[in-house]
């Protein structure tokens, strides 16, 4: 293989791995104003990007534990039919990937992820009931949980249930904020307008929109989604995908590579980890995009395994 060739292959491989870290290339501005206001009729306005949100997790997620029962009552109307993402309206959560529950739309559809043991921390599988924001009139949404049942009622209409585990809330983090219009990450945002955001637990209800139990930031920064801890939140589709999407570029380096000296190989494991950590970095600046130490080592982990399966080609030819 000629030095050209693999210096062809080399940018094409690593454009690809660029295209998948970066996907779908939303890249956001580390600060924007919060355009999210009440006005005058006691509402809740999104014209353009916001968000409202609790400094502290919500109090009432004991009583829902503790109950296993839970009702939030929203009056909204989307200014638009096309906002995906999904964009959120309502959600306790602490990331694109993490949450108890959000309620959130997607194209027409009403989306609804909670979280369950028998569901991933993103609460999916999703719940999902289609065209209900095909129009911008006002909706009455009401997401009742309790033991093994979930209803989803849409101006007094019951338009979906499903079975939920006898204690639906038992894995819910109790650390997580409260936010209406987008996500803790500021890179769901959902254009429109609420009149109603009540929660209720136990024998409390909990009005969200008043000004004392959220507060508007005066800018949306964009928080970079980390994930620091290697084994915390780890999924296995996570770890196939990364384990086996850098296996290629070990096989790579191999194949390049001649020589079958230690330092080699260990030089090479050092390239291929520093590939991945620039991964992570550039996926800092773009949303819905995670660095996190699990991909690192895992991706490291497999590009030592795409060498190591060449092993023996190496064998075949003399130290340099």
């Amino acid at each position: 293989m000629t030095a050209r060739l693999k210096a062809v292959l080399a940018v094409a491989l690593l454009a690809v791995y660029v295209i998948a870290a970066i996907y779908p290339f939303r890249w956001q501005w580390p600060l924007a104003p919060n355009l999210a206001a009440w006005d005058q009729a006691q509402s809740l306005g999104f014209p353009g990007p916001g968000i409202l949100r609790s400094q502290d997790p919500p109090p009432w997620i004991a009583a829902a534990k503790r109950d296993q029962s839970l009702e939030i009552a929203l009056q909204v109307r989307a200014f638009s039919d096309r906002q995906t993402g999904p964009a959120r309206v309502f959600t306790v959560s602490q990331d694109p990937s993490r949450r108890n529950l959000t309620i959130a739309q997607d194209g027409a559809d009403l989306v609804v992820r909670l979280r369950t043991p028998e569901t991933d921390l993103n609460g999916m599988p999703a719940h999902r009931v289609a065209g209900v924001f095909r129009d911008n009139d006002w909706k009455d949404i009401r997401v009742s949980i309790a033991p093994e049942s979930l209803t989803i009622e849409v101006n007094g209409e019951r338009l979906h249930t499903a079975p939920l585990p006898p204690a639906p809330l038992s894995n819910w983090d109790a650390s997580y904020p409260l936010a209406l219009g987008n996500e803790l990450t500021h890179d769901r945002a959902w254009r429109g307008e609420v009149r109603r955001a009540l929660v209720r637990a136990g024998d409390t209800s909990f009005d969200y929109l008043s000004p004392e139990h959220l507060y508007a930031p005066a800018f949306l920064w964009h928080r970079p989604a980390t994930r620091l801890n290697p084994i915390k939140d780890l999924t296995l589709r996570d770890a196939l995908i990364n384990f086996f999407g850098f296996i290629p570029l070990g096989v790579f380096f191999a194949f390049c590579m001649h020589g079958g000296r230690r330092w080699q190989g260990l030089t090479l494991v050092a390239l291929i980890a520093s590939a991945s950590l620039g991964l992570e970095i550039l996926q800092l600046g773009f949303a819905g995009r995670y660095t996190s130490t699990s991909d690192l080592i895992l991706n490291t982990a497999g590009g030592a395994a795409g060498l190591f399966l060449l092993r023996r080609r190496w064998s075949r030819f003399p130290p340099r």
